[in-house]
């Protein structure tokens, strides 16, 4: 597994909310693809300046928000299934690595927030 960089493609850049005292929150889609899936995919990159190399970053499924492939209830159950980490660029921002041991299909939503 090896990631080649930064991306800077704006159809890539996820959507984000300040935090009044430091630090975002917002939401991105991880894809795992159509038919017959995958077991790994990786978020867009979140692009933020304030990022540094301790920066605390948090991810969940979003149980809260359906996707066009998957209701509120499938990110609830798929939690179980599906493993989130996280690679963190210095003073540019960071993006979401989403590992399972099955095969999965579609698009999920996740939450994020650092600080």
């Amino acid at each position: 597994m090896k990631h080649v960089g930064l991306r800077t493609d704006p159809k890539d850049i996820a959507s984000q909310e300040q935090l009044g005292g430091g630090g975002a929150t917002g939401t991105v889609e991880i894809d795992f693809g159509a038919f017959p899936g995958s077991n790994f995919t990786e978020s867009p990159t979140v692009l933020d300046a304030g990022i540094t190399a301790t920066s605390r970053i948090n991810v969940s499924l979003s149980a809260e928000l359906a996707t066009t492939d998957h209701t509120s209830y499938d990110h609830v159950y798929a939690a179980r299934f599906i493993a989130l980490t996280y690679v963190r660029y210095p003073g540019a921002g960071f993006f979401i690595m989403a590992t399972s041991e099955h095969q999965l299909e579609g698009k999920y939503t996740l939450n994020w927030e650092w600080s």
